[in-house]
C-alpha cells in the first residue's frame, strides 16, 4: 500500500492508472469489432478508404472520386487507408485503426493537462473524456471526427503555450482533416489580436496554416471544378426557424445530453467561488479563452451548417481539461481542501458514465448495433430471395450493403444488383425507415410486402411482385 501510495505522490502512478482504464475500455469494445460499417462510414468513409486500398492513398483531391470524398480533405482516408494496406482489410481492422486515434485522443487529453497543471489533473482529464459516454460507442467508427479531435486539441494547446512549429504542423493536420478545423487558425488570431505581444506577429503565426488549406482549395477547384462540395454548401441556414431549430439542438446536445449537465453545473459553481476566493490572484491560462472560442465557434459553425450530434463531440475533451483546471485551482487554495478537491473531480470526471443508457444519436449511444443487426438481417433474407444478377432496389444507407463485400454485410460469393433509383420493372424493392415512418415511396404498396422486421430503432420492409 506504502508503494502504492509512493507511486502516486510521485506523479508515476497516474499514467498507469489511465493505462489500466484504457486496457478495460479495449478489452470491453472486442465484442462490437465486427460490426459491419454504419450509415456515413457505410456510405462514403468505408468506400472511400477502400478505394485507396484498391487504387493507392493520396491527399490530392484527385485521389477519390467526388461522390466519396464530399470535397472533404483527404488526411483521415490516408491514414486509415495506410494501415489498411499494412494490415490488410478487415472489419475488425479497420475497427482498430479508429479505436487507436480515438484512444490517442484520450491520452493527448492527459498528456495537455499534464503540461498545463500535473499528472492528478491530467488523469483527471483523460478519465473525463474515457468515461463520456458517447466516446464508446463512436471510438471504433469510421468517422473523422476523433482525428479531428486529437489535432484540435494539440494545436490550441501549443499554441497557448507558444510553441508555434508544433502548433503549425497540428493545425494544418487539423484542417487537412475536416474543414471545420478552420475555426482553429481564426479563434488563435482573434486572441492574439487582444493578448499577444508582438501582435502581428502572433496574428501572423495563427493563420500560417491556412495558407497550405487555400492550396489544398485551388487544387480541388482546378481538379473537382469547385471549392466547397456543392450538396454541404446547399444546407447552410443563416435565418429562419431551421437555423433556430438547429441552434436549440446544439446547445440540448452539448450542455444537457448524456450527464453533461452535471459538469457544466459543477464547473460554473465552483469557477464563481473560485473567483470569489481568489479574486486578486485569479490568474487564466490562455488555453482557456481559446478553448472557448473554439466551442462557441464550433456550436455555432454546426447550427448554420447541416446538424449532426457528432460534429460536436470536438467540445468535449476541451470541457474535460477545463474540469481538471478548475479542480487544481480549488486543490492549490489549502492543502487542507487538496484532498477533498480531487476526491470531487475523480468523482464528477466519472458521473457522466452514469447516463451510458441515455438516448442521443444512433453512433453517439451504441443504438447503431441495432440498426447494423436489423440490416444484416435484410441482406441475408435477400441473398436467399434474389435471383442471379437481378437488380432490385433499395434505399440509402441498405443499399449501400450491397457494394462491396468487405464493407461486412454479403456472405461470401454473393455480389447482388442494388439500384437506389426505383423502376417499376423491378421484382423485389427493400426499403429501409425508423419505425413511425410510412413508406418513403409511393410506389410500394403494402399488399405487395412479403417481409417486415422491426426493433426499436429501424424497421426494414421488402416487396415483391411475381
Amino acid at each position: 500500500m506504502s508503494g502504492i501510495r509512493s507511486a502516486l505522490s510521485g506523479n508515476r502512478g497516474y499514467p498507469l492508472l489511465l493505462a489500466a482504464a484504457t486496457l478495460v475500455f479495449l478489452i470491453a469494445q472486442i465484442p462490437f469489432l465486427n460490426v459491419p460499417l454504419f450509415w456515413d462510414e457505410l456510405g462514403v468513409y468505408g468506400p472511400g478508404i477502400l478505394y485507396m486500398v484498391d487504387h493507392g492513398p493520396g491527399m490530392l483531391p484527385s485521389a477519390l472520386p467526388q461522390d466519396l470524398s464530399r470535397g472533404h480533405p483527404l488526411l483521415y482516408y490516408f491514414l486509415i487507408s495506410c494501415i489498411m494496406k499494412l494490415s490488410s482489410w478487415s472489419v475488425a481492422a479497420f475497427r482498430l485503426a479508429n479505436i487507436a486515434i480515438s484512444l490517442l485522443l484520450v491520452w493527448a487529453t492527459y498528456r495537455c493537462s499534464s503540461r498545463l497543471l500535473d499528472a492528478r489533473a491530467g488523469l483527471i482529464a483523460g478519465l473525463g473524456v474515457l468515461a463520456m459516454p458517447h466516446f464508446f460507442p463512436v471510438a471504433g467508427l469510421g468517422f473523422p471526427e476523433m482525428l479531428l479531435s486529437l489535432t484540435v486539441l494539440l494545436a490550441l494547446e501549443a499554441f497557448s503555450r507558444h510553441k508555434y512549429p508544433a502548433y503549425i504542423a497540428w493545425c494544418a493536420a487539423a484542417l487537412f482533416t475536416k474543414e471545420s478545423a478552420l475555426l482553429v487558425p481564426l479563434c488563435c488570431a482573434a486572441w492574439a489580436l487582444i493578448y499577444a505581444r508582438p501582435r502581428v506577429r502572433g496574428i501572423l503565426v495563427a493563420l500560417s496554416p491556412l495558407l497550405l488549406f487555400g492550396l489544398f482549395l485551388i487544387i480541388q477547384r482546378v481538379q473537382n471544378g469547385w471549392f466547397f462540395f456543392p450538396l454541404h454548401t446547399d444546407y447552410i441556414a443563416l435565418s429562419g426557424p431551421k437555423l433556430l431549430r438547429r441552434i436549440s439542438k446544439t446547445i440540448v446536445f452539448v450542455c444537457n445530453t448524456q450527464g453533461r449537465s452535471f459538469w457544466l453545473i459543477a464547473m460554473a459553481i465552483a469557477g464563481a467561488a473560485l473567483l470569489w476566493v481568489r479574486r486578486r490572484q485569479f490568474v487564466l491560462h490562455p488555453f482557456v479563452p481559446l478553448s472557448a472560442l473554439f466551442c462557441v465557434g464550433l456550436m455555432a459553425f454546426t447550427s448554420i451548417n447541416f446538424f449532426m450530434e457528432r460534429y460536436l463531440i470536438a467540445i468535449f475533451p476541451f470541457m474535460a481539461v477545463c474540469l481538471a483546471m478548475l479542480v487544481h485551482a480549488w486543490a492549490n487554495v489549502s492543502p487542507r481542501i487538496r484532498p477533498f478537491a480531487y476526491a470531487l473531480g475523480f468523482c464528477l470526471a466519472l458521473l457522466p458514465i452514469t447516463q451510458i443508457w441515455q438516448r442521443s444519436a444512433y453512433e453517439l449511444d451504441g443504438t447503431y448495433r441495432d440498426y447494423v443487426a436489423l440490416q444484416q438481417e435484410a441482406v441475408k433474407y435477400l441473398e436467399q430471395e434474389l435471383l442471379p444478377d437481378e437488380c432490385f432496389y433499395a434505399n440509402f444507407p441498405l443499399y449501400n450493403s450491397f457494394q462491396d463485400p468487405r464493407l461486412g454485410y454479403l456472405s461470401a460469393g454473393h455480389e447482388l444488383q442494388a439500384s437506389v433509383v426505383y423502376d417499376p420493372a423491378m421484382r423485389i424493392a427493400a426499403e429501409i425507415s425508423p419505425p413511425a415512418n410510412p413508406s418513403g415511396n409511393p410506389d410500394l404498396p403494402p399488399e405487395r410486402l412479403i417481409w417486415e422486421r422491426q426493433n426499436t430503432v429501424v424497421r426494414v420492409r421488402i416487396y415483391r411482385w411475381d
